[in-house]
């Protein structure tokens, strides 16, 4: 066995699948199990320890590694060929064993690894749900009987095909951490404030708004120059005098005053008002 990193490690062998069909239906077949069993080799591909089949990118828990697969060997039990893993635990997985917490096996294999034509295991995942039935609980204490899972719940474990290197789904709390990020994401972010709605005839009444203002300009500055250009003089009707200007200046210039009676004298007679050269010679004489 190759000399593992890592200090308190402990070894334990337990089945972890058994030939036939899965819980979904699939088939682990008999000649799987032998090729697995003869192929392994942790000098060719060691195969690792993780929770829930996903591989994590950081040495941290929860999804760090929790041992190696040290030996892979077949046992025919009740005319069923089952598969055995030899582990070397890490002491996180005897601690999450010890409290009870994914303590079902579940492997990962590889149809054609490698191009080889052959199965080959590269991994075994801790689960509370395998995919295999006839898992054996792994427990690291002697007190405790060994104990076969043959009907568990649902299918996480078995890989049928070549699993993509990043874990294929995502963990219960990987993705509840997500959600409260972007719940905290959304609150944090500002909404974006909606712009009121332009009604369908806006253009249309604002144009005529328009055209009702220049029209009401125009207006104005027609009664405007109507009201600055110089009065003309209107025409006398019939019987009416009307002096302009000029004639009461004339009037008022050479207007002489009325003419006393003096006994003896005969009185002038005065021209017309309405001819100034004749009212100025006769005050002149």
């Amino acid at each position: 066995m190759p000399e593992l990193a890592g200090e308190g490690r402990v070894l334990k062998r337990f089945r972890v699948a058994r030939e036939g069909q899965t819980v979904d239906g699939r088939t682990l077949t008999r000649q799987e199990i032998k090729e697995i069993a003869e192929t392994y080799d942790p000098a060719t591909y060691g195969g690792r320890i993780n929770i829930e089949h996903i591989t994590g990118w950081s040495p941290e828990p929860p999804f760090n590694a929790y041992g190696d697969i040290v030996l892979a060997d077949a046992v025919e039990e009740g005319g069923k060929l089952c598969l055995y893993n030899t582990i070397s635990a890490l002491p996180n997985l005897v601690k999450l064993s010890k409290a009870g917490q994914k303590i079902y096996p579940s492997i990962e294999f590889y149809r054609d690894f490698a191009g080889s034509g052959k199965a080959y295991q590269v991994g075994l995942g801790l689960t509370d749900t395998p995919a295999s039935l006839g898992t054996e609980v792994i427990k690291f204490s002697s007190a405790n009987p060994n104990l076969s899972r043959t009907q568990p719940d649902t299918e996480i474990c078995m890989f049928t095909q070549t699993p993509a290197p990043a874990a294929s789904a995502p963990a219960p709390a990987a993705a509840e951490e997500k959600t409260l990020f972007n719940q905290l994401k959304e609150l944090l972010t500002p909404k974006p404030v909606a712009a009121p709605a332009v009604p369908e005839d806006f253009n249309a009444t604002v144009t005529q708004a328009l055209v009702a203002a220049l029209n009401g300009i125009a207006s104005l500055n027609q009664r405007f120059d109507t009201l600055s250009a110089p009065a003309a003089a209107v025409a006398p009707a019939t019987g009416v005098t009307v002096t302009t200007p000029a004639a009461a200046a004339a009037s008022v210039a050479f207007a002489a005053p009325a003419a006393t009676p003096v006994a003896g004298v005969p009185a002038a007679v005065p021209a017309p008002a309405s001819d100034p050269v004749a009212l100025l010679s006769q005050q002149v004489q």
